[in-house]
């Protein structure tokens, strides 16, 4: 009945004790957890990377435009507005350094409004011909590829921009064939964009659906890291804790004196279940195991631990006890669950139990001098006689 306590013991005792099992577990769970937060953080951090980096080149081509505009004759008052667009692409792509959601939204609104507006009103006023006009509006409808609109954001913008292309083509000095040919560059352009854009939006799509079905796997790995803690900490016929739950829950209390010093650890062995077994069978066996189970969790408190040790052996540990006293009438409690009648089947089945109780002391420093304790106890009380506790001495 006890052999296995003892083999687990002197197995236990010939190597050095590891940490608790249960520690284990939330690491699988947080992990996995976190799959798709990781997820979702690289995507932001990728778009981040892409705008600053566009954010740099823009502010480098705005800074160029004085130059430009100074070789094409035009007044030193109109170099305030690229300036302008250069610092303000300077400024986002410094807090593009972190993830900044305004400044990811301010790069959205100057590329898609501000920029195509100003290229419009100089444009417009500086009387360039056709084609010169329609390149910079095409090279700002490029951009628009690596904002990372949604369709609709896309095709606004692209319309908005290639609106202000047309009214610019039109009112710019040249010939009526160059406008034409411009108008077609334009189109075509918005073709081959529009095109593209439909493009990463599928890849898009596909990736949302790769992400979707990586997030449903790692739910899928969180049931099953949940279904084997349960299988490896607790008992599949009880549903009590385990043997290997109830060292590492014994470890964590002896490591913490002040509450050591107030527990009590009961070990019980049913003195009928062979002749259950034997009479009525394994099934009456199994059900005497469930219904003590319950019993047994019904004397304790929340806190309290509860173990099915093994075969038809029980652990209880009750916190919070102060001195001999409350210790004996948790035990009578114990004893007076087992007398309980219980019937499977409609015919009583004969329960009863023995009780070792062990109070903590200084010498117990293991669960496995505890629980060897509390064995020994044990077989005192079955000795005197069945249906009984004894309290172990070394501990009065």
């Amino acid at each position: 009945m006890t052999w296995r306590f003892w083999e687990f013991k002197r197995n236990s005792s010939s190597s050095k004790p590891s940490a608790p099992l249960e520690t284990a577990f939330p690491t699988v769970f947080s992990t996995s957890n976190r799959l798709g937060e990781r997820m979702q953080t690289r995507a932001l951090e990728e778009r981040r990377i892409l705008l600053q980096s566009l954010a740099f080149l823009q502010s480098a081509l705005a800074l160029l435009m004085p130059m430009i505009l100074h070789f094409a004759g035009v007044g030193v008052i109109w170099w305030s507005m690229p300036m302008l667009f250069a610092l303000s692409f300077a400024l986002c792509a410094w807090q593009l350094m972190w993830v900044r959601p305004l400044f990811i939204w301010l790069m959205v609104v100057l590329n898609v409004a501000l920029v195509p507006l100003a290229l419009f009103a100089w444009l417009t006023w500086a009387s360039f011909s056709p084609q010169s006009v329609v390149i910079p509006f095409v090279l700002q409808m490029m951009i628009f590829l690596v904002l990372s609109l949604k369709p609709r954001e896309f095709a606004f913008a692209l319309w908005f921009c290639a609106s202000l292309a047309m009214v610019s083509i039109l009112m710019a000095n040249g010939k009526t064939l160059d406008q034409v040919a411009a108008i077609l560059v334009l189109l075509i352009a918005m073709a081959v964009l529009s095109l593209v854009a439909q493009r990463l939006s599928n890849h898009q799509t596909r990736l949302g659906a790769i992400r979707q079905h990586v997030r449903k796997d790692s739910e899928k790995l969180v049931l099953r890291a949940e279904k084997m803690r349960r299988l490896a900490l607790s008992d599949g016929l009880t549903g009590l804790a385990n043997r290997l739950s109830l060292i590492n829950k014994l470890q964590r209390i002896l490591a913490e004196t002040d509450r050591a010093s107030v527990s009590v650890l009961y070990l019980i062995d049913l003195d009928f279940f062979k002749t259950v077994n034997d009479q009525f069978g394994h099934a009456a066996g199994d059900a005497v195991l469930i219904e003590c189970g319950k019993r047994f969790r019904s004397v304790v408190r929340r806190g309290d631990i509860v173990c099915r040790l093994g075969g038809d052996e029980f652990v209880i540990v009750v916190q919070g006890l102060l001195g001999i006293s409350q210790a004996q009438l948790v035990a009578q409690k114990i004893l007076q669950k087992l007398t309980e009648p219980f019937l499977f089947d409609g015919q009583v089945m004969p329960l009863g139990g023995s009780v070792g109780v062990m109070p903590w002391h200084s010498n117990v420093t293991t669960p496995e001098i505890w629980l060897g304790e509390a064995d020994a106890a044990m077989y005192e009380a079955k000795s005197a006689g069945r249906n009984q506790f004894y309290i172990s001495r070394t501990a009065v």
